[in-house]
């Protein structure tokens, strides 16, 4: 190769560099950061539908009951723990036992997929002496078909006054008149019906309701 084809080599290179160096190269101003994805998943304790077949209970001294958990998944157990076990103790089968010392417990129901804890749950326990005694304020009751009234808690005086204990109730005439476990009486149709109130130790009381027809409707 001769000078002149040499210089006219290195003239060509050196235009095509100066070319290249000229071309702007696009900068970010703001350079991102790879970040591994994040997933927010609800905590397992807010999933889970696991729940008590009751959070509150009274119970008689030296009485039973079965505290139930229910939705729990087959792979997952559940255990049980008393907060005062002079007040009341609770077994794994969730079996609650009132003791003869009156007061407050909190029974916690713990549902684990092996190690992990699922959920927590709480039930009140509240412990006190059986009724001794029962009386009836009045014999007879008129009620409006529809209506409802808290037969319990106002025609019923039950001795001590520190008792747990809730009487058993029936009606002898559902189709006229029921009342639920708790002592409220629901007028259903127009007729007549006993209503009974049982203690543990057998003592009773009975109220003769009457359902009248319902002027207001």
């Amino acid at each position: 190769m001769n000078v002149k084809n040499l210089k006219k080599r290195l003239f060509a290179i050196g235009l095509a560099s100066l070319v290249v160096s000229t071309i702007p190269i696009p900068i970010n101003k703001y350079p991102t950061t790879a970040k591994a994805s994040q997933v927010t998943n609800p905590s397992d304790e807010d999933s889970s539908n696991a729940k008590l077949n009751v959070k509150n209970k009274s119970l008689v001294t030296n009485s039973t009951y079965t505290l139930k958990v229910y939705n729990v998944e087959n792979s997952q157990t559940v255990s049980f723990k008393s907060d005062d076990t002079a007040i009341a103790t609770v077994d794994k089968d969730g079996v609650i036992t009132a003791n003869d010392v009156n007061g407050t417990v909190i029974i916690t129901a713990t549902v684990k997929e092996k190690s992990k804890t699922i959920k927590t749950l709480e039930c009140e326990i509240t412990v006190g002496p059986p009724a001794a005694s029962i009386v009836l304020a009045k014999s007879e009751l008129s009620l409006a078909v529809g209506k409802r009234y808290p037969f319990l808690e106002n025609l019923l005086v039950i001795k001590p006054n520190t008792t747990v204990e809730i009487p058993k109730f029936s009606s002898s005439n559902v189709d006229v008149a029921v009342i639920s476990s708790t002592g409220k009486i629901t007028a259903k149709e127009i007729g007549s019906t006993i209503i009974k109130a049982t203690l543990d130790n057998g003592s009773s009381v009975s109220c003769t309701v009457t359902v009248i027809e319902n002027s207001e409707k």
